[in-house]
Parts: structure tokens; C-alpha cells; sequence
């Protein structure tokens, strides 16, 4: 959405406005060496709230990383992407 975008993150970050937000991701794409995203699963809840499992991999030393997450996108009346919420996974040590 062009006008109520809002982004909550992993680490409580949060960016508001469609602009904003895809400066937000050109900068974390062109940090990120060999980034690459891949979808597991997509799962519509109802018309206005999907939840998208996927991971997203980059080298980090050298080595492909690969960090799994569960991002929640909400659509507003107009049927467009206005909240998404990003959540990652972590293993228990």
C-alpha cells in the first residue's frame, strides 16, 4: 500500500511508508552477499492475512547462512499489502 505501510521486524524495528520500506530492503540487499530467499510455505489464513515461511541465505565469512522466518503480511480494504510483521526462528541451545 502506498499510503499505510507499516513494518514490524525481528528486533522490534520498525519502518513506516511504502518508500521507506523499499529503501529499507535495497540497502539490506545490497549489503548482503550471494542473498538468495526461498519460500517453504504460504498460508492464507483469510482474503487479508497470509503467513509466508521461508529462509533467507547469504555467506557470511565465506560460508552460505541461512536464517529461517515466518513473515505475517496483512492487506487493507484495497486488497494491498499495508503490515508486515517478521518473525525469525531460533534454535534452543
Amino acid at each position: 500500500a502506498d499510503d499505510d505501510l507499516f513494518r514490524d521486524g525481528p528486533y522490534c524495528d520498525v519502518v513506516e511508508g511504502k518508500q521507506p520500506y523499499l529503501e529499507f530492503l535495497r540497502g539490506v540487499f545490497a549489503a548482503l552477499t550471494g542473498y538468495r530467499l526461498d519460500v517453504q510455505r504460504i498460508s492464507h489464513v483469510s482474503k487479508q492475512l497470509s503467513y509466508v515461511e521461508l529462509s533467507e541465505t547469504f555467506y557470511i565469512g565465506g560460508t552460505p547462512t541461512s536464517y529461517p522466518e515466518c513473515l505475517v503480511f496483512e492487506q487493507n480494504s484495497d486488497n494491498l499489502i499495508n503490515r508486515v510483521s517478521v518473525f525469525m526462528k531460533q534454535v534452543n541451545t
